[in-house]
This record gives C-alpha cells, sequence and structure tokens, in this order.
C-alpha cells in the first residue's frame, strides 16, 4: 500500500519508499485512522465513494476504520466506521474499498511494527 506516484495503489516498493509507510492512529471510541507518513496531511477515507488518500475534515467518519484481529491476532482488516460494509481490500489485484465475502484473503493485513 504505497501513494508514491501521488495515486494509491499496492504494488511491489523498493525498501527505502516513505510512501509506503502509514500510522494507525487510535481515536476515542476504538476506532482508527490510517495516516501517510510522507504526506502527513492524508488520510485513507472514502468521502468520495472511493478509497483515496488526502487531506480530511475534522469530523469525517469516511476517514475511520475498525481494526478486526483474525488469525490468532497476527492479520487484521479494516472496515469503515462510516459504512460498516466497506472493507480495505485488493480483490482482482486493485486497491479497494468495497464489500467481501466471508472468507476473502485479499482484505487480510499484516502490519509490521
Amino acid at each position: 500500500l504505497n501513494n508514491e506516484g501521488g495515486k494509491l495503489q499496492n504494488t511491489t516498493i523498493l525498501m527505502d519508499w516513505v510512501s509506503s509507510l502509514w500510522i494507525i492512529e487510535p481515536i476515542e471510541g476504538g476506532s482508527v485512522r490510517i495516516r501517510s507518513v510522507w504526506q502527513k496531511d492524508n488520510f485513507l477515507n472514502i468521502e468520495s465513494g472511493e478509497l483515496a488518500s488526502g487531506p480530511i475534515q475534522p469530523g469525517w467518519k469516511s476517514a475511520l476504520w475498525v481494526m478486526e484481529p483474525i488469525a490468532n491476532g497476527f492479520y487484521f482488516r479494516f472496515h469503515s466506521v462510516w459504512k460498516p460494509d466497506i472493507y480495505l481490500n485488493v480483490a482482482e489485484g486493485k486497491l479497494q474499498a468495497s464489500p467481501i465475502k466471508g472468507d476473502t484473503l485479499s482484505a487480510d493485513w499484516w502490519l509490521l511494527k
């Protein structure tokens, strides 16, 4: 997951790409925001209906995500607070926020610390 070319995408990265680093910011109430390290004012959001990385307004629920631990806590799924049936995923190789089937692996994320 990176925004190296100015566009949010899932591609192979180089190890020195700061555009592939994201901060998971806990928010009161148990949700998180996902902030770009490279472009500090940019957050993952679905305000326009599609997954984007950009500046947000205070109170936008479209930039709030719930981390669901799966597989003994090694993997997580992120679903939207605003639209709970919407998950971050890479179905068909394309990064998106969309509904998923219960057993799909395209929505499973492993976080490096």
